[in-house]
């Protein structure tokens, strides 16, 4: 898969099959969550839900493993940032 070359659609698919995959099963031990809200680039903005709002492990070892995760399963140039949803 040529990441680069991937339409905004598709980028989509494949960060919210490796979140799906791997990082939802992990968060929901601890009922918490995310949801990909935007890819700008090589960026990835997520938005935490759940038991994972507020927390401050979220701004620190999940938004690591998070990264971690999408970037061996999808595009190693990747980079997540949390946002806030309104």
């Amino acid at each position: 898969m040529e990441w680069e070359s991937l339409e905004q659609s598709e980028k989509l698919v494949e960060v919210n099959k490796a979140v799906d995959e791997h990082v939802l099963p992990m968060l929901a031990r601890d009922g918490g969550g995310i949801e990909v809200v935007d890819i700008e680039g090589d960026t990835v903005k997520i938005a935490y839900q759940g038991a994972c709002v507020g927390c401050p492990m979220a701004l620190q070892g999940t938004l690591s493993f998070i990264q971690q995760v999408l970037q061996s399963k999808v595009h190693s140039s990747l980079t997540v940032v949390p946002t806030f949803k309104e």
